[in-house]
């Protein structure tokens, strides 16, 4: 078990976002002191309604159109939730419950790997219908366009979450062409290809999405108090480490292929 202060709070967070399908506690006290008093806070609150019931992708991206037009970081925030429900990660798959665990368990391995594994964005329809008319709808493309939208939103914890999922998702997809499927061990392997061979076309463009993604991290919550928790603390080190985003992709990939 981590028994960090800044572990139990990563462990707090996920599991609000599960229970609150994905929206912060936060947004909503917004929502009371306003008073909802303009067209855009009405908007909002109601997209929040809609999101506090929402169980589906379908459902996700109902909720996502109807503040597909406001640019203010709760509206960002609201899309985010939005997303990552139109990219499987529903109540029903208890992704977030089982990266959660995964990192708890007691079992060997690295916690932050181990989280990953379980975070990337699964290509069972690509494109992704629910996805293809906003991103193109590959497990690419949505990873990175929901680590960028969660960014905006002014969340930290949405925003790792979304980063992490954007590093696991780019490891998955080279994890793929393994023909065991997509484990820690096949990770690992994969992770130990990229620091071998950083210059080859494939391996730079993955490189270079995880680095990325990596300093989203940072930035959002991985930095100060928060950098060496099990969660942040290899992508604390790649990033102070890296000098650009292939460099800290490589960085971070070293640090986690053992």
């Amino acid at each position: 078990m981590m028994e960090s202060s800044n572990s139990m709070t990563l462990s707090k967070q996920m599991a609000t976002y599960l229970k609150k399908t994905l929206v912060l506690a936060n947004c909503l006290s917004l929502f009371v002191l306003t008073g909802c008093e303009t067209s855009e806070d009405n908007t909002i609150a109601k997209a929040q309604h809609q999101l506090n019931k929402a169980q589906t992708a379908n459902d996700g991206l109902v909720v996502y159109q109807s503040v597909a037009g406001i640019t203010s970081p709760q509206a960002a925030l609201i899309r985010c939730s939005a997303f990552f429900l139109m990219v499987g990660f529903t109540p029903a798959s208890n992704k977030f419950v089982n990266a959660y665990k995964s990192m708890t368990d007691g079992t060997p391995g690295d916690p932050a790997l181990k989280m990953m594994n379980l975070l990337s964005i699964e290509a069972n329809t690509n494109p992704n219908p629910v996805t293809q008319a906003i991103t193109g709808g590959t497990p690419a493309q949505d990873a990175s366009y929901l680590s960028t939208e969660c960014a905006r939103s002014g969340s930290s914890g949405m925003a790792f979450l979304a980063a992490a999922t954007q590093i696991s998702t780019s490891i998955a997809i080279a994890a793929r062409t393994l023909t065991s499927g997509v484990t820690v061990d096949n990770y690992q392997s994969l992770l130990a290809d990229l620091v071998a061979d950083p210059d080859s076309v494939a391996n730079e463009a993955t490189l270079t999405a995880i680095g990325s993604a990596a300093s989203t991290a940072y930035d959002t919550y991985c930095s100060g108090a928060n950098a060496t928790s099990d969660s942040c603390k290899e992508i604390s080190a790649a990033v102070t480490t890296g000098t650009d985003a292939k460099s800290i992709g490589q960085a971070l990939a070293d640090l986690l292929k053992e």
